[in-house]
């Protein structure tokens, strides 16, 4: 009859209501649900005006893979992360980026912000970042990162040569290998070259320590030619076991200056140019 409940039907309701009030009070776990797998766009599949690899005015709901020899973004969105494969070339024009930037081909980004990290991954990536941000840190091994009137917001870290020019960089600066070339740039934490080429240290502000060790060639540190280059450290100066001559210049240093084990035929040239807020030791103490 209609209206009419069975017994049966009733005890499977009040089942049900069971198992529903027994999930709310957590008293059985939800299985979990696996997240939805994000979409991998080719740059070959767009095309604009005839041209694979043009993208323009877009937002790419997933991650993208540079994978041709030109891949150009203009005013486009990724929501996800971007591989750029060995013999591709990445480029971008007012773009925003959401997640990370994984570069084993050369990547260059302008007036693009990346919400990750910037990696390199292969030996031979060049990458250079014009007026972006970046959210969290630069990485890997490559040939050359440069960084002109840009900002990292988290630390940096490569083996590749480096430029940076009026750039910031907020966390730790480590460089190793290749060369270092800073011009009116910022730091926010420590900085650390190690083995590297050369160094040219010329308009700097860091906020850490400086820390100059093992170089395979000279450094200059606040002096090029007749540039000035006052450099600002906010804590010490550490000059270690270098086997190549130390050029310093206008250098204000609010903590200690520490030089040892320094082996370059000059040795340490331009000490009395350098102001130091705390001591001198080592192979600089004879200058205080």
């Amino acid at each position: 009859m209609a209206g009419r409940r069975h017994s049966h039907a009733r005890r499977r309701g009040v089942a049900r209501l069971a198992v529903v009030a027994a999930v709310v009070l957590g008293l059985v776990p939800l299985a979990a649900v696996p997240a939805a797998a994000q979409t991998t766009f080719l740059c070959s599949d767009f095309v604009t005006e005839g041209r694979p690899g043009y993208v323009y005015y877009q937002r790419i709901e997933g991650d993208l893979v540079a994978d041709i020899p030109w891949c150009y973004l203009v005013f486009t969105t990724v929501v996800g992360d971007v591989e750029v494969l060995e013999g591709a070339t990445f480029d971008t024009h007012s773009s925003t980026l959401l997640g990370d930037v994984r570069a084993a081909g050369d990547t260059a980004l302008e007036e693009t912000t990346v919400l990750g990290s910037v990696v390199l991954t292969a030996p031979g990536t060049n990458v250079d970042l014009k007026s972006s941000h970046v959210a969290d840190d630069v990485l890997g091994d490559g040939a050359s990162v440069s960084l002109r009137w840009s900002t990292v917001a988290g630390r940096y870290e490569t083996t590749a040569t480096a430029r940076i020019v009026s750039s910031m960089v907020s966390g730790a600066f480590s460089a190793r290998g290749g060369r270092v070339v800073v011009h009116w740039s910022e730091f926010g934490d420590q900085v650390l070259l190690a083995g590297t080429w050369e160094v040219i240290l010329c308009g700097a502000s860091i906020a850490g320590d400086l820390t100059v060790t093992e170089q395979r060639n000279y450094a200059r540190l606040g002096v090029l030619d007749q540039i000035a280059c006052r450099t600002y450290v906010a804590g010490s100066a550490l000059l270690l076991s270098n086997p190549h001559s130390l050029d310093l210049g206008d250098l204000d240093i609010r903590g200690d200056l520490v030089c040892e084990g320094n082996t370059g035929p000059r040795g340490i040239t331009g000490l009395d140019r350098v102001s130091v807020a705390g001591t001198r030791s080592g192979q600089c103490a004879a200058a205080s």
